[in-house]
């Protein structure tokens, strides 16, 4: 698929950071938006799903 192969991990860690922190999807965009992020919030919450 041409990703890094640790990305599923990376990933998985991620999601589990932000659930365990009790922070939405939302607001991880906003602030992610903040730092000049391009991608969408459903596109956030995509990668965050798999």
């Amino acid at each position: 698929m041409g990703f890094d192969p640790n990305e599923p991990e990376q990933r998985r860690r991620l999601h589990e950071a932000i659930k365990d922190a009790g922070i939405p999807v939302s607001e991880l965009w906003l602030r992610y938006f903040g730092i000049s992020g391009d991608a969408g919030e459903y596109e956030v919450e995509a990668y965050l799903q798999g």
